[in-house]
């Protein structure tokens, strides 16, 4: 008997996550001799039911939100022995991973494309004992994104993180942070570090041209303290030319392995992890190539 399981977190989809999940229902009925349909209440019921889901050997599981309730979902089978094949059902604030797979913006174009998928395998990463899908941030632009308010994300989407980034854009601050990288250490100034899988970040594509979500590699930015005039260039150049070796004012580092520490005192101690507050410094980072299998639209 083929089964499925959908976790869904109903604020999500401008808080209509629910009705979203019955609609992925109806397009998968004729796929599935049963569906489970669990709703999220609060922080770590994703993981726990995907785990389930592993567990009891469901042959697909459904992540129906945003990258935080798809990170958790994926955290919850990462370890596991079996992994069911899993559906990435966007509803967030971002997408970035679901954006990289080919599915579209509009959350009804998105679950419609589920009638027609086959399966592809992608990287995900680690950051000290939990997974990640999308993002590592930390520095000025991860003590904005902290301050998001919960209850403004299902109205405000992008623009209550817009908001909070603009405040950072004109802050300067550095701190000095230690990076090993795959064996090689930089010891260096940086008022921001991000980490990223994939070639998508903020669902911006092609912002690191060279990268795919399948090619075993983070890509690590670190960028330094400058005015905001130059941060208005810099953003302009990585827009129309993504993420380039050629910038002074940014070290582009393409590792499997890496260690995040803090070598001077700073305020940013702790870490953003797919949009939601991770751990704090020092970060152990790898990247797990090929590690989860997903559905991928036919048309992509």
């Amino acid at each position: 008997m083929k089964k499925a399981m959908i976790i869904v977190n109903p604020a999500s989809g401008k808080e209509a996550g629910k009705d979203h999940a019955s609609y992925l229902m109806d397009v998968l009925m004729d796929q599935y001799d049963s569906i489970t349909l669990n709703l999220t209440h609060q922080g770590g019921d994703a993981k726990l039911w995907a785990a389930q889901s592993a567990a009891e050997h469901y042959d697909a599981l459904y992540l129906v939100g945003g990258d935080g309730t798809i990170n958790e979902g994926i955290d919850g089978i990462a370890n596991k022995s079996y992994r069911p094949t899993v559906g990435i059902v966007p509803l967030g604030t971002f997408n970035n991973v679901s954006s990289m797979l080919g599915f579209p913006k509009n959350y009804k174009a998105a679950i419609r494309q589920f009638k027609r998928v086959h399966t592809e395998r992608i990287d995900i990463g680690r950051v000290n004992n939990q997974c990640f899908i999308s993002s590592i941030v930390t520095g000025i632009l991860a003590g904005a994104m902290k301050k998001v308010n919960v209850v403004d994300k299902p109205h405000l989407g992008p623009f209550a993180y817009a908001h909070k980034a603009l405040e950072a854009f004109g802050n300067d601050s550095t701190s000095r942070f230690k990076i090993t990288a795959d064996g090689v250490e930089y010891t260096r100034e940086y008022s921001l570090i991000v980490g990223s899988i994939g070639n998508a970040l903020l669902r911006m594509q092609h912002l690191f041209p060279e990268t795919t979500i399948d090619d075993g590699y983070l890509n690590l930015v670190g960028m330094q303290g400058i005015s905001v005039k130059e941060k208005l260039r810099l953003m302009r150049h990585v827009m129309n030319h993504g993420v380039t070796n050629d910038e002074p004012d940014i070290d582009y580092i393409r590792c499997q392995k890496c260690r995040i520490e803090l070598v001077s005192d700073s305020p940013f101690e702790q870490a953003v992890v797919d949009g939601d507050i991770g751990p704090h410094l020092p970060l152990e980072i790898e990247v797990l190539p090929k590690h989860i299998e997903v559905f991928v639209p036919d048309n992509h």
